[in-house]
């Protein structure tokens, strides 16, 4: 079973490398760290996301 992951933008440099070792500790795992240009496509696409959303107004 594939699964994506999305770290919602704005990420920290902190979580650069986050992907690949999530991708590498966990089978069937796709984890994308998108742009914020991206960020909408991504999330369309996505099965889970971390991170904080920004309201809407």
């Amino acid at each position: 079973m594939s699964v994506t992951l999305v770290i919602v933008p704005p990420q920290r440099e902190s979580t650069a490398d986050w992907p690949a070792r999530l991708m590498s500790a966990v089978p069937g795992l796709t984890v994308a760290r998108p742009a914020v240009e991206d960020a909408a496509e991504a999330l369309r696409e996505a099965d889970a996301a971390y991170g904080v959303l920004p309201a809407t107004t």
